[in-house]
């Protein structure tokens, strides 16, 4: 059991090291240099290929930025990230349009749940939270919570025997 739970840890550590240092070796893009450039495209390239990632060369990232699951984010020129923040899939960060100039930034220990999208000139604060499948175009202060509405339970047999559009009632 021990040797299965060290090849499942190993195996995501290692997906997470391999994000950042391909993300480590995009960075090198902001240098002047062709070389520079051309080993920043490379590798940018292998970012997406592999795991379906666009993250900007200029984008600012703080220490410790985790990914769980490094699948479809999407981190938009200029964005700047605080340290310790954990983005999971499908995340999308960056500008409103393309003739707006202004990008997010966010805080240090944030969590980006699958599916969010921080779009425009908006400030996330230190230790927030946003939930699955939201829409971030405001500021957020410290430590606020974004989260999606509940899910509602519908009762098929009901609904069976109502008109459509009317509730029935008991």
């Amino acid at each position: 059991m021990k040797r299965h739970v060290r090849a499942f840890v190993r195996r995501h550590y290692a997906q997470a090291v391999s994000v950042r240092w391909i993300y480590a070796t995009t960075r090198a893009g902001a240098r002047r240099g062709l070389f520079w450039q051309l080993v920043a495209r490379y590798y940018g390239h292998k970012l997406a290929k592999r795991f379906g990632i666009y993250v900007s060369h200029n984008a600012t990232i703080g220490q410790g930025l985790m990914l769980p699951h490094p699948v479809g984010i999407v981190i938009g020129e200029s964005c700047s990230i605080g340290e310790n923040a954990t983005i999971y899939q499908h995340v999308t960060i960056g500008r409103r349009s393309r003739n707006d100039p202004r990008y997010p930034v966010i805080g240090g220990n944030v969590v980006l749940y699958p599916g969010a999208v921080v779009i425009g000139p908006v400030r996330i604060g230190k230790f927030a939270r946003i939930g699955a499948n939201q829409v971030v175009s405001f500021d957020l202060p410290d430590g606020s919570v974004v989260a999606p509405p509940t899910a509602l339970a519908i009762d098929r047999r009901n609904l069976a025997e109502a008109p459509h559009g009317q509730e029935k009632t008991a």
